[in-house]
C-alpha cells in the first residue's frame, strides 16, 4: 500500500502527526513551527532533521522539521516533491501571539 505524503504546520510536539504516521498510510515529509524546544521532541520522535531559519525566507525540505514563522517559508519545493497532504494544529488563542499586520 502505497503511503501519501504530509506536511504538516503547527504540530507542537508532533501528536497529530503522530497519529497520521501509526495508521500506516501516511509518511510525514515536512512539519514547521514557530517553537524550536516544541520540534526538537517532534523531531526526535518522528525521525525529522530539525532546521532553523535564521532571516529572510526558508525553503521547506522533505525530511526536515523547520523551525520559523510560518509566514517566511516558501512552500514550493513540497508540491515539487510530491506532498499531496497537508496537516495543521493551529494553536489556541490563549497561547497566541495575534500579528498586528
Amino acid at each position: 500500500m502505497r503511503r501519501l505524503a504530509v506536511a504538516s504546520l503547527f504540530p507542537g510536539a508532533g501528536g497529530l502527526d503522530l497519529g497520521f504516521v501509526q495508521t500506516g498510510s501516511y509518511a510525514l515529509a515536512f512539519s514547521n513551527d514557530i517553537s524550536e524546544p516544541a520540534l526538537e521532541t517532534h523531531s526526535k520522535n518522528l525521525g525529522l532533521k530539525l532546521r532553523n531559519c535564521s532571516s529572510g525566507t526558508a525553503e521547506a525540505e522533505v525530511g526536515t522539521a523547520l523551525a520559523c514563522d510560518v509566514a517566511r517559508v516558501d512552500f514550493t519545493p513540497l508540491r515539487d516533491a510530491g506532498v499531496e497532504v497537508l496537516v495543521g494544529g493551529p494553536p489556541c488563542q490563549d497561547f497566541s501571539i495575534v500579528r498586528g499586520t
